[in-house]
C-alpha cells in the first residue's frame, strides 16, 4: 500500500508556546510512536515518557499537510511566532510526510524547525532510520535526540529530561545557546478551559506548578 504523504497523524498543536525551543514557537504533537532503540538493544517505548498518550497510532486526528501549514501561517501572522517544533509520540516515524511540512516551514515561512526525537543522530543517519528520514533531517535547524532513560532521569537542561540525550545543531537558524535558554515550563488554557502543561514540570515544586497555573487563570 502507498504511503500517504498528505496528511499527517497528530495529537494536538499549541499555536504559540515558549517552552518547546527558542522564542515564541509553534508546537506540533505527532500521535504514535512504536518504540525506538534502547541501550540495551531492544526496541520499546521509554518507560516513565511524559507523553504516553501520544504512542497509540491509532489514536489522534488525521490533519492534512495544507491545514497545518495554515494554521502554522495564521500563528505567524498573529503571534510572530519564530519556528515550528516538532514532538510526539515520535516525528520520525511519519517522516515522509513531515519532510514535505518541513520544506515548507523553511522555505516558504522561513521558520526554524526544531524536532524532539527518541531516536539517537547516529541512528537517524543510519541505513536503519525510518523511511524519510534523510529528507526530515534536511529541512532540520537542530535536533534533541536519544530515548528517555528514567534511570538517567536529570534537569541539567530545560529541553532534555535524561541525561544521556543530546542537543544536535543541524544549521545556523537555531544556535546551542538559544536552546539552552529556553524556559522550563508554562500552562496554556484553551477556550473550553482544558489546561495544558508543556516542558517539565516534574521538576518543579508543586507549590510551583501551582502558581503558574493560577497566573493564567487569572489573564
Amino acid at each position: 500500500m502507498r504511503e500517504d504523504t498528505r496528511t499527517l497523524r497528530i495529537h494536538r498543536f499549541l499555536p504559540c508556546n515558549t517552552v518547546n525551543g527558542p522564542g515564541k514557537r509553534f508546537v506540533l504533537w505527532l500521535q504514535g510512536c512504536i518504540g525506538v532503540p534502547q541501550p540495551n538493544g531492544a526496541t520499546r517505548n521509554c518507560p516513565g515518557c511524559w507523553n504516553s498518550h501520544t504512542w497509540d497510532p491509532g489514536k489522534g486526528t488525521s490533519s492534512t499537510l495544507d491545514s497545518i501549514v495554515e494554521m502554522i501561517n495564521g500563528s505567524l501572522l498573529k503571534n510572530s511566532i519564530q519556528g515550528v517544533t516538532f514532538s510526539g509520540g515520535e516525528p520520525f516515524q511519519q517522516a515522509r510526510a513531515l519532510s514535505f511540512l518541513a520544506r515548507k516551514i523553511r522555505e516558504s515561512l522561513n521558520l526554524s524547525l526544531l524536532i524532539f526525537t527518541g531516536y539517537t543522530y547516529e541512528f537517524l543517519m543510519s541505513s536503519k532510520a525510518p523511511s524519510g528520514s534523510a529528507d526530515l533531517l534536511k529541512w532540520t535547524d537542530a535536533l534533541v535526540a536519544g530515548p528517555y532513560l528514567l534511570s538517567q532521569k536529570s534537569n541539567r537542561s530545560n529541553l532534555l529530561g535524561s541525561a544521556n540525550q543530546e542537543i544536535v545543531i543541524l544549521s545556523n537558524g537555531i544556535s546551542r545557546e538559544e536552546l539552552l535558554g529556553t524556559q522550563q515550563y508554562s500552562a496554556a488554557l484553551d477556550l473550553s478551559g482544558h489546561v495544558t502543561h508543556t516542558g517539565f514540570p516534574e521538576f518543579l515544586t508543586n507549590e510551583q506548578v501551582w502558581k503558574k497555573v493560577s497566573e493564567l487563570l487569572k489573564k
